[in-house]
């Protein structure tokens, strides 16, 4: 799995078979922004290579293609998500496809899980508030407890192991009974960021509490009434990919994979200054080497499981 890049007669070979597969399929975690803008710079450095997208959340994303897997059924190529715990797990199991393009190269070897699966990006988390609805200001997650805000909040469900490791820590770093504070503000609940955002865009809600900063930075750039604000401390999302070892396409999804560890292809994804690069110097992007990552290993399904109730039986009741 840890194999360095094919030759360039090799790389060749491959660039061909996949043009002859024609297409590639990408289940992609992120934003829509994001996912249209490596579509477009992807097939424009592969014209003959139509790039497929679909978006789901995390966990949802995982379950999908799981259940692909176990049912023999065409769908994805490559998937692109924050679940590394499950990255980690098919990677030490044989079924995900280490990358050997040229892109191989050059990227660094801390953002390569297991030498097989490349850390692409990484995505602060932040807050986002409606400017009309919010007149004092807003620093951080404490501010949401204020009593103002009872009704107008929207918090991120349970959508992914990150969610989980995130809520912890948050209530770790604020008050004490910090969550059924939060809880008690009758808040509405969001299975997606791109959904919170949506909602505080339109005035919907006042606040929320869990945006992806790409999502923000497109209602920012649409001129949508919000501002985005980055609490302390601040958490990211690393986004991993993997060409899955069962995909109809292997070849388009090791040519994909490349570009997405290009310099063309972080410019896609991280060119607008939302998230940050493993790659130095690309222009606009953030540096994902000096970002704050989380350690999602001490969330494990026991933990998870025992914090779905608790978090339910206080957000759901």
């Amino acid at each position: 799995g840890a194999s360095g890049p094919a030759s360039a007669e090799q790389w060749n070979a491959i660039v061909a078979a996949a043009e002859k597969e024609g297409k590639v399929t990408l289940y992609n975690a992120a934003t829509p922004s994001i996912q249209m803008r490596i579509k477009a710079a992807f097939e424009k450095a592969h014209p003959r290579i139509t790039l497929e997208w679909v978006r789901y959340g995390s966990g949802a994303l995982m379950a999908k293609i799981d259940q692909e897997r176990s049912m023999g059924a065409e769908g994805a190529d490559v998937a692109v998500s924050t679940e590394t715990a499950w990255f980690d797990r098919h990677g030490k199991q044989g079924l995900v496809k280490a990358p050997v393009g040229p892109a191989r190269a050059g990227w660094p070897a801390n953002f390569l899980l297991n030498g097989m699966t490349p850390i692409l990006t990484m995505e602060p988390i932040v807050m986002m508030v409606n400017t009309n609805l919010v007149k004092t200001p807003v620093t951080g997650q404490k501010d949401l407890i204020r009593p103002e805000f009872k009704g107008r909040i929207g918090v991120e469900d349970l959508a992914s192991t990150f969610v989980f490791a995130w809520y912890d820590l948050v209530e770790k770093s604020e008050e004490p009974g910090y969550l059924a504070k939060l809880a008690a503000q009758q808040p509405r609940i969001y299975a997606s960021t791109v959904a919170g955002a949506q909602s505080v865009s339109a005035g919907e809600i006042a606040i929320a509490n869990f945006v992806n900063m790409g999502a923000a930075l497109d209602a920012v750039s649409k001129g949508a009434p919000v501002r985005v604000v980055m609490p302390n401390p601040a958490f990211a999302n690393q986004y991993n990919a993997a060409i899955l070892g069962w995909a109809r396409r292997s070849n388009a999804a090791q040519v994909l994979v490349n570009f997405l560890m290009s310099p063309a292809g972080q410019e896609s994804w991280s060119g607008d200054g939302a998230s940050g690069s493993p790659l130095p110097n690309i222009p606009n992007a953030l540096d994902a080497r000096v970002m704050r990552s989380v350690d999602l290993t001490p969330y494990t399904p026991e933990f998870t499981k025992s914090y779905r109730v608790r978090f339910e039986s206080m957000f759901k009741r």
